[in-house]
């Protein structure tokens, strides 16, 4: 079944032949099925799309530039995070505009009538990846080969590039030296919820790596414990909604609408 895509198809236009979804749209606009990956993928940006053209925000080029020129699968998580957020409040019916992206920046969306902004956090969860990434191209070529096993307390939105080289130096030091066994690394992260991070890297022998050292990470998804960057997000953001409408005279907000009584 042929298939049209044609916000996206727009919004496409003149996107470099690398662009994370080039093969994508192909395959889901030849004669795929509906339920297959390719056009279960496309068909949710198109309707992202959609309704961000029908909205019509302010600064949506810039958006829609950022969107075009993405050449990674990151490109695409960063700007998709923005695209979703505001699709959900085009649906919702609330008047926004996409923030400044040069210059004097401003928080990711910003709410017309409300006087609220959002700033969209935590686009991509990288950091765990980021290091598996950088583990497995530095154990290339160790022998033995070794199973490595990564396992945080919670999930990291991000661990800096220079945490990330020593762990990976005294990983490799490790495997070389046949150090085998568990070593827990505590990060520094202030800028979190959490402000440090238990990092456990593991090194294992194993006998069937036939292909080179593998890296896993495991603890699901959120770690052992809770993730603390969405605790109490609903309580804080009833209690902004709260203070605006108490600032414009409303006794208590009884609805989503922002109805008083």
């Amino acid at each position: 079944m042929s298939t049209s895509f044609p916000f996206l198809q727009e919004w496409m236009n003149r996107a470099p032949q690398q662009h994370p979804l080039a093969d994508l749209i192909a395959e889901a606009t030849g004669n795929s099925l509906m339920d297959n990956f390719a056009s279960v993928i496309v068909t949710a940006f198109e309707n992202i799309v959609e309704a961000l053209e029908k909205a019509q925000p302010q600064r949506i080029a810039g958006v829609r530039r950022d969107f075009r020129n993405a050449t990674t699968k990151d490109d695409l998580l960063i700007v998709r995070a923005e695209m979703v957020a505001g699709a959900k409040l085009a649906r919702a019916g609330i008047l926004f505009d996409f923030g400044q992206r040069n210059g004097a920046t401003e928080p990711d969306l910003v709410l017309r009538e409300m006087h609220l902004a959002i700033e969209v956090k935590a686009r991509r969860l990288d950091g765990v990846q980021d290091l598996r990434t950088e583990l497995a191209t530095a154990l290339t070529g160790i022998t033995p080969p070794v199973l490595v096993e990564l396992r945080t307390d919670s999930q990291p939105l991000a661990i800096k590039a220079v945490e990330r080289a020593k762990v990976v130096e005294d990983t490799v030091q490790r495997a070389i030296s046949q150090n085998f066994g568990t070593v827990v690394t505590e990060v520094g992260q202030p800028w979190s919820a959490r402000k440090r991070l238990l990092l456990h890297v593991g090194i294992h022998q194993a006998a069937d790596l036939t292909s080179g050292s593998q890296i896993i990470v495991t603890g699901g998804f959120w770690g052992n414990e809770p993730s603390p960057y969405l605790l109490d997000v609903e309580n804080e953001v009833l209690a902004a909604l709260a203070s605006r409408f108490h600032e414009v005279g409303c006794p208590r907000l009884d609805q989503i609408s922002g109805e008083c009584s």
